[in-house]
């Protein structure tokens, strides 16, 4: 693709002229910050704190889609990216991955008929993005206790290494808008990858970013935009995050009687 830059000139005894020049679409500027209350500059503000060599190359490509998806107008999406972001940095912040398994969890609840699927929900707040939400804080705060430690272990086969992702997805992809699908699109590719990679850093990724996409996990994140908003642009300025932090578990918590599940 190319993007156009036109100039005109008109000089007193001639027409107008047009002079066009091609430049490739990658010599576009990205407009970082456009002033919305979550964009690309407050979600690679905040990734910042993980080491880009440690994240998948496939992670990188879901990331990317990550940060466009927070460019889009609505609220919606960008409240969808806040918490992508949040779940991709619990994933990813400890420097000996652990498991997935409140991720699988939820996962293959809201795939198997709804069932128990509020209970699932509330115990992945509590467990995961609670958790995320956590290391995020001690990050910004205390970054090598949270660098040099261990991630979290459940009691669950495989390490929640396996679920029912495609179904996962066919959800995801049949309930987002237009703008979101080919974001949404691209962050499957991607995470497909991910799921089938023989390291679980990678395995970790893909159920993250799955389940914080689940539309009733969108629906959370839309309740308690406000505080995620608000608790993102302090991690991303290096302000203290811990008040914001406790508003953001308490409002993903309320949310909980508002999603339709």
């Amino acid at each position: 693709m190319t993007t156009l830059r036109k100039c005109t000139n008109q000089s007193a005894l001639s027409l107008p002229t047009a002079n066009v020049n091609f430049y490739d679409i990658s010599e576009a500027p990205v407009i970082t910050d456009n002033g919305q209350m979550i964009n690309r500059n407050i979600t690679t503000s905040v990734l910042e704190f993980l080491d880009g060599g440690d994240i998948p190359l496939y992670g990188h490509m879901m990331i990317d889609a990550c940060h466009d998806l927070a460019m889009l107008g609505d609220a919606s999406s960008q409240a969808t990216s806040a918490i992508q972001i949040i779940s991709i940095v619990g994933a990813m912040a400890r420097g000996v991955p652990g498991d997935s398994c409140e991720a699988a969890a939820l996962i293959n609840t809201a795939a198997s008929g709804r069932v128990g699927l509020r209970a699932a929900l509330a115990s992945y707040i509590q467990r995961y993005l609670n958790r995320s939400i956590d290391d995020i804080v001690g990050l910004v705060m205390t970054p090598n206790a949270v660098r040099y430690s261990a991630g979290a272990r459940g009691n669950c086969l495989g390490g929640g290494r396996n679920y029912q992702f495609e179904e996962a997805w066919d959800r995801i992809l049949n309930q987002c808008n237009v703008y979101q699908f080919p974001l949404f699109n691209e962050q499957y590719c991607a995470a497909k990858r991910l799921y089938t990679a023989f390291n679980v850093r990678s395995n970790n990724m893909a159920a993250a970013v799955t389940a914080a996409t689940l539309p009733e996990v969108q629906q959370a994140a839309q309740y308690a935009f406000g505080p995620l908003s608000d608790f993102l642009r302090i991690v991303a300025g290096g302000g203290n995050p811990v008040p914001a932090a406790q508003a953001v578990k308490s409002a993903l918590m309320r949310s909980l009687p508002e999603i339709d599940c």
